[in-house]
């Protein structure tokens, strides 16, 4: 197969400016259904968006979100509103700190939080037998370690990992060299 590049405007040709682009273009949010469960240490709750579908028994969108992002993010709006389209039922689920919930384990999420992905869909499962996977950025990058750990035992029926750096080392020396402070890109005190 012959890959050719996308004919992308030349106003958005550089690595930021599609996605401020994106921002701009955000249309509003689908009305989501707001549930704070526990999370993988039973210490603290989190929040699932659920966007309905026209049943309980559609299949399930499953959106693990990036770095600070959540159901707001220009990207889950989008892949929500395509979600309830089609009929189906989504989830933003939201990282422990993430979504306006104060965390009080004592533990924060990380790119290789797979515990938490695994309990994430192990409780979803409970309700939904039909669930496939998205993870954005450091979610993608969860989700994927998850999915190689697991192998076929892996809940999803399908799963996509968008923009995850699958390469933590680089992805925190590229963050760092750009000034962004190297707490919130490794695990060093």
């Amino acid at each position: 197969m012959i890959l050719t590049p996308p004919d992308t405007p030349f106003f958005l040709r550089n690595g930021n400016a599609d996605t401020i682009a994106a921002k701009f273009l955000q249309r509003p949010a689908p009305t989501y259904r707001r549930e704070l469960l526990p999370d993988s240490t039973g210490k603290t709750k989190v929040a699932y968006d659920f966007s309905d579908g026209i049943s309980p028994d559609a299949p399930l969108v499953v959106l693990f979100h990036g770095l600070e992002g959540g159901s707001g993010s220009h990207y889950a709006v989008e892949l929500m509103l395509a979600v309830r389209d089609r009929g189906w039922n989504g989830v933003v689920v939201h990282f422990r700190s993430c979504g306006g919930v104060a965390n009080t384990a004592p533990v924060f999420y990380h790119l290789g939080d797979t515990a938490e992905i695994a309990f994430t869909l192990d409780t979803l499962a409970a309700r939904y037998r039909e669930i496939y996977a998205v993870g954005v950025s450091l979610g993608g990058n969860a989700l994927a370690k998850y999915l190689g750990e697991q192998g076929k035992k892996a809940l999803p029926h399908a799963s996509a990992a968008v923009s995850a750096p699958v390469d933590a080392e680089a992805a925190a020396s590229t963050a760092a060299s750009r000034g962004c402070s190297t707490r919130t890109t490794s695990s060093a005190p």
